[in-house]
């Protein structure tokens, strides 16, 4: 009789063990989904923050162009790098601040643009005007891929049983969703017309 009821308990235990590898290897697969499509993210944004030194050096060109401006973008931009380790809301918020101090300043940088239509007018600007537009679209598709993984990964990891194994790991603790600010409707304006 001894012998059954270790060999119950054997299966038993084998069971949960199996058990509790699946699920773990559903989250680790659903993780590096989450922390691909981060860097999908941060791609764009990066592509974005490449393009502000070509537009600066475009607009140095024209004359007596408001110099604060310039240097606010500027020194937005050069604040722009934030290391992100983990996905959590307390680092997605840091980043997401960020941000937003680089996108006002492009803002305030776009609307003072309207008063030179020298400047609107040359090809090269023009040429950046749409490769601006264009990252922005893509920046926004990215984000919104980013928090779709983050809701499948975070829905995943919330079903009971698997929160008890999720729980048990630190690098399972719920992601943090790109969130649009509430001040902010939608990107920079980049419409020269």
């Amino acid at each position: 009789m001894n012998f059954k009821i270790k060999h119950y308990f054997l299966i038993i235990i084998s069971i949960i063990f199996i058990w509790i590898l699946i699920i773990y290897n559903k989250l680790v697969t659903f993780n590096e989904k989450v922390k691909n499509q981060w860097g999908q993210v941060e791609n764009s944004y990066q592509r974005r923050s490449d393009l502000i030194p070509k537009i600066i050096n475009i607009i140095k060109g024209v004359t007596n162009f408001e110099k604060n401006t310039l240097v606010d973008v500027i020194k937005a931009r050069s604040n722009n790098s934030i290391v992100i380790n983990n996905l959590n809301k307390e680092d997605i918020n840091k980043f997401q601040k960020i941000q937003k101090l680089l996108n006002n300043s492009i803002n305030r940088l776009l609307i003072t643009i309207e008063k030179y239509p020298k400047l609107k007018s040359t090809e090269n600007f023009l040429e950046l005007q749409s490769q601006l537009e264009g990252t922005e679209n893509r920046i926004n598709i990215e984000r919104n891929r980013y928090n779709l993984e983050v809701k499948r990964f975070n829905t995943y990891r919330n079903k009971f049983p698997n929160l008890l194994i999720s729980n048990i790991f630190p690098r399972f603790k719920e992601k943090g969703y790109l969130k649009l600010d509430s001040n902010i409707e939608h990107s920079p304006i980049i419409n020269f017309n």
